[in-house]
């Protein structure tokens, strides 16, 4: 249903349909939202009788406190590239970082006896061997690149798609991926 606006001696009636404002002025007739929503607002001033001049007041209000709160976040601060840098000495006296290993291959492998064994291959000369999928690793090393990989009972020889795996309790065997 259409709602009327404010009428005066110098203002228009305007019928407000939705987002569209039409402005019936005498020997006129102005379709465009911004100079009817300008104008009503120049024929309603102090005056909050209509729905649109309550919401015209509180997004006023509410983008007067917007900007209010977004300006008091600025910190007006300047970057000089000629100071020096505080933490400088602690940095250049801190240890190299070491980097952890990458992973270089994941395999998954089937060995003759229809078992599978996971094992992840680093780049430092180290191997996981894993039992089950996500269960519990152990950490196997090879003394220097090409040599087994070796812990706690555990062997794998190789890192292609076929290995030779032996592990606690059971024969050593061929494994395929």
């Amino acid at each position: 249903m259409p709602k009327s606006g404010a009428s005066g001696p110098n203002c228009a009636n305007f019928l407000i349909l939705g987002d569209n404002f039409q402005a019936n002025v005498p020997n006129s007739n102005i379709h465009f939202g911004v100079i009817a929503f300008l104008h009503l607002t120049q024929c309603t001033i102090g005056r909050q009788d209509t729905v649109v001049m309550q919401i015209h007041t509180r997004l006023l209000a509410a983008a007067a406190i917007g900007s209010a709160l977004f300006l008091t976040a600025c910190k007006q601060e300047t970057i000089s590239g000629d100071a020096p840098d505080p933490d400088a000495a602690a940095l250049n006296a801190a240890k190299p970082v070491e980097l952890p290993p990458m992973v270089t291959q994941s395999r998954t492998y089937r060995c003759k006896d229809s078992s599978l064994v996971f094992v992840e291959f680093f780049s430092n000369n180290t191997a996981v061997y894993r039992a089950s999928k996500g269960g519990a690793g152990t950490t196997l090393t090879a003394a220097e690149p090409g040599k087994p990989y070796a812990a706690d009972g555990y062997s794998v020889s190789g890192d292609g798609p076929q290995v030779t795996i032996a592990a606690p309790g059971k024969p050593s065997q061929d494994c395929k991926a």
